[in-house]
């Protein structure tokens, strides 16, 4: 999972650059281990989930007015 994290922000040390930046990490109660990146104060959100079958998806979502 941390080398698909580096992968979809360039590097663990370009995740948070600017105030409001978030990143949050959690394992659910089923297993799966999900990793969301928000940047630009919400204007740009970007999630990982790895599954217990070790399946991962990366999905963005930026924000549209």
């Amino acid at each position: 999972m941390k080398n698909n994290l580096a992968a979809m922000t360039g590097g663990l040390g370009n995740i948070l650059n600017k105030p409001g930046d978030e990143m949050h990490a959690k394992i659910t109660p089923s297993g799966r281990k999900v990793v969301t990146v928000s940047t630009d104060n919400g204007a740009n959100k970007h999630s990982i989930t790895e599954y217990k079958n070790k399946y991962v998806t990366t999905q963005s979502f930026p924000k549209t007015k």
